[in-house]
């Protein structure tokens, strides 16, 4: 309490889904946060490590992978610090978890998922390691699936288990979904669609971008890479998010 009440000139407050998290007002505050206490990686790694663990009661309250917490905030952060502090053995079983998918998804962070797993693979990649499972197939194939699919939960996300199941055969979505399916109850399975005639191949598909009205006919991406910019017949331009597939901004009248 003490401390938040020495902070509390500094802080400001930032409404997130009808949440309020409180963040440091100057950019040089938090460098000078980062400089007195967080110089050391260990000291990094292990307050990621216990911001993670924090946000890991929060999600899964019952601490059974049922993924019953109803805090945005903690689905939405907790892949990040499990990543920062490189816990990839919790990282990789968050993130190739179809329950936690489908849990963000309902939270209506569909987009993020796909973020999730672009940061995880690349922050992995740097370490020259393997991922506990001894390959990266699992994760390859959950980023593939979300970004294809995340515009589409993020207006169904209901639908998670059934898009899952109808991925590829032997896919890391496929073959989680049928461990989920067959975890339930009868009464508590929910109908959806089997595609008997699906391809047994992976889409090439990266991103999957909704919300025209009229064909794209031009894009363009930042110099950094992280925003991309589309123009279509309906005489509007989108700007997106490279990494995720979520729309930004739309500017019309052109």
């Amino acid at each position: 309490a003490s401390l938040a009440r020495a902070l509390q000139p500094f802080l400001r407050p930032q409404a997130r889904d009808a949440q309020v998290v409180l963040a440091l007002f100057h950019v040089e505050a938090v460098a000078a946060v980062r400089s007195r206490y967080l110089t050391l990686a260990p000291h990094r790694l292990r307050v990621h490590r216990y911001l993670a663990e924090h946000l890991m009661q929060l999600a899964d309250p019952r601490g059974n992978y049922s993924w019953s917490g109803i805090d945005a905030e903690a689905f939405r952060e907790l892949p990040y610090h499990q990543c920062k502090a490189q816990m990839w053995l919790e990282l990789e079983s968050t993130l190739c978890d179809l329950r936690f998918f489908a849990r963000k998804c309902a939270l209506g962070l569909s987009y993020e998922v796909v973020a999730d797993l672009d940061r995880a693979l690349s922050a992995h990649a740097e370490q020259d390691t393997e991922w506990p499972s001894g390959s990266s197939a699992q994760m390859n194939d959950f980023a593939a699936f979300a970004g294809r699919c995340a515009h589409l939960l993020a207006e169904r996300p209901n639908l998670a288990l059934q898009e899952a199941a109808n991925a590829p055969d032997r896919s890391a979505p496929n073959e989680a979904a049928r461990e989920v399916w067959s975890s339930l109850p009868l009464e508590q399975r929910p109908c959806w669609v089997r595609w008997e005639s699906k391809p047994q191949r992976l889409d090439p598909c990266r991103l999957t971008l909704a919300g025209f009205s009229e064909p794209m006919m031009a894009c363009a991406f930042s110099p950094d890479g992280r925003r991309m910019a589309s123009a279509s017949r309906g005489r509007t331009i989108k700007i997106w998010d490279a990494r995720s597939g979520e729309e930004v901004a739309t500017l019309q009248g052109h």
